[in-house]
């Protein structure tokens, strides 16, 4: 959400209408982070990399739904605004 150009109102919405809006990248996401949670307790050392390579799944994730929206939208949060 950080890049696009909207108020703290707008992001705690979107926030909250994402995950119904895309409900397997929602479970995708939840998967992510509980094998990341698991692995951990099992290794504990995985701890000094899963923290990254669960945050980058999990953008990898978001970042694809964000740019589906975005093409039905016709939208680019690379041209700014006006």
């Amino acid at each position: 959400m950080a890049h696009y150009d909207l108020s703290t109102r707008d992001i705690l919405k979107n926030a909250l209408l994402f995950p119904g809006a895309s409900p397997l990248v929602t479970v995708q996401c939840l998967l992510v982070v509980g094998v990341a949670v698991f692995v951990t307790l099992t290794v504990p050392v995985a701890v000094l990399i899963s923290g990254s390579a669960t945050a980058y799944a999990v953008y990898f994730l978001c970042e694809n739904s964000f740019r589906r929206v975005e093409a039905l939208k016709g939208t680019d949060r690379r041209d700014p605004p006006g």
